[in-house]
């Protein structure tokens, strides 16, 4: 009895995400004829090593991108950080300034939270795909 009623649930819910899945592939075909092109993909891909990986963006722009320390953040981005501080304090009429130690400290702050939040959308993309290959396994 409870094993007909589980899998009554089960089956169920598996009707809901081959329904939802159905309506995300006609909303992704309708963007895409609307934008004259089936065949484009609309979400970033990564690929390389987890250190360091490149990803590529539906309109053909790659960023690289490397996980690293200090010593691998660009020079001239820690020179502009600084120098958009100081101009932007200097034109309220304030003489603050950022130093180097402060500026590499911002980049590896926000690039902190850029990873966390990749592995945030990595891992609920995980956690859904195995919901639905746990469901196909459990049909009879």
């Amino acid at each position: 009895m409870a094993r007909t009623a589980r899998k009554e649930a089960l089956e169920a819910k598996l009707q809901q995400i081959l329904k939802l899945k159905e309506e995300v592939k006609a909303e992704i075909s309708a963007d895409s004829e609307s934008e004259g092109n089936v065949s484009a993909v609309s979400a970033p891909r990564a690929t390389g090593l987890s250190d360091k990986c490149i990803v590529t963006f539906a309109d053909g722009r790659e960023i690289k991108v490397i996980i690293g320390t200090s010593e691998h953040i660009q020079e001239p981005l820690v020179d502009q950080i600084c120098r958009i501080v100081d101009e932007a304090y200097s034109k309220v009429g304030k003489h603050k300034r950022v130093d180097r130690y402060d500026a590499v400290d911002r980049c590896l702050a926000f690039f902190k939270k850029i990873c966390l939040c990749l592995f945030a959308v990595c891992f609920v993309f995980s956690y859904l795909l195995n919901l639905l290959i746990m469901s196909y396994q459990l049909l009879p």
